[in-house]
């Protein structure tokens, strides 16, 4: 039977998959933040988000991220908004500033209306989540609620924040 399947292989050997994160594309305006790049984040964590305003599930996700911003950012998280409107309503920049402040959001969002990195990721729903280490690899996602129905989405994705922040650069 050895001859038929091979040698014994030890996965605890195999690295996840990664990938370089795209760099953000052109969008149409910044909230809270300055123009953003990637290359310029390397050496931080970036928990970078899609989202719509009118998005009930986005908008239930985005306390999370307040927190994570909040408790994580001295450590060196850049939690990044990625607002990608799917409705007319939602490409009002004036109505986003509002939702922004009535959010309370203080990381750094981006309106991208041309869904310029949205197509970059290969993006397909709000809200989606993705966790960038260090390097600037993508290695953690979540797509949906982060607790939708039981889903424990938060508590998964604080601890890879967690991990790729004790991670070195």
């Amino acid at each position: 039977l050895a001859a038929a399947v091979g040698k014994d292989f030890d996965l605890s050997q195999v690295r996840p998959l990664t990938f370089p994160a795209p760099e953000l594309a052109e969008v149409e305006a910044w909230i809270n933040s300055p123009p953003l790049t990637m290359h310029a984040l390397k050496g931080k964590v970036v928990a970078y988000h899609f989202w719509a305003f009118g998005c009930i599930n986005c908008v239930h996700n985005l306390p999370h991220y307040a927190k994570w911003h909040a408790d994580l950012a001295p450590r060196g998280l850049v939690v990044l908004g990625m607002h990608t409107p799917e409705t007319q309503t939602e490409r009002d920049v004036e109505a986003l500033k509002v939702k922004v402040r009535d959010e309370a959001i203080m990381y750094p969002v981006a309106m991208d209306h041309e869904n310029r990195n949205w197509a970059a990721w290969a993006n397909s729903m709000w809200p989606s989540v993705y966790l960038v280490d260090k390097r600037g690899r993508v290695r953690y996602w979540w797509y949906g609620e982060l607790n939708w129905q039981g889903a424990t989405g938060e508590q998964f994705m604080r601890q890879k924040i967690e991990q790729l922040l004790a991670e070195g650069g």
